[in-house]
């Protein structure tokens, strides 16, 4: 059962960082892709 929190806790976290962060490089005009990596660099570290 923890398993399962810790996985769904990570899901919840990566989709925050997308939804904060695309939108975010997308004003920057800087495209949604740039924003992904930033993403994922991001939970990363």
């Amino acid at each position: 059962m923890a398993s399962t929190i810790n996985y769904l806790t990570d899901i919840a976290i990566l989709l925050a960082a997308a939804v904060i962060a695309v939108p975010l490089f997308q004003s920057m005009r800087m495209g949604a892709v740039p924003g992904c990596v930033a993403r994922a660099l991001g939970v990363n570290l």
